[in-house]
């Protein structure tokens, strides 16, 4: 796909493109938070803590997206489109 850019819908493309690389960080730790768990690298407290935390950030990004009148496939960013792995 080619980016297209419009002076009328930067500010959307903006918020879109920002949003979607919270989404990817937040996966990340997600998965970060989980490996940690399950090695059992963390206490009770620190779990619900943790657990708090993402339902907060889930929450504050649902907002945002309805906001923004974006869904969830709007966040998605396929990054096999710039990743090339050759053998």
């Amino acid at each position: 796909e080619k980016l297209k850019l419009n002076p009328e819908n930067a500010g959307n493309g903006l918020v879109q493109l920002v949003l979607s690389l919270i989404n990817v960080i937040r996966e990340l730790m997600e998965k970060q938070a989980l490996k940690k768990i399950e090695a059992n690298e963390l206490s009770a407290e620190k779990i619900e803590e943790v657990g708090a935390t993402f339902l907060a950030l889930e929450e504050k990004m649902e907002d945002l997206k309805s906001h923004f009148d974006l869904t969830d496939e709007d966040l998605e960013i396929d990054l096999s489109k710039f990743i090339q792995i050759e053998e």
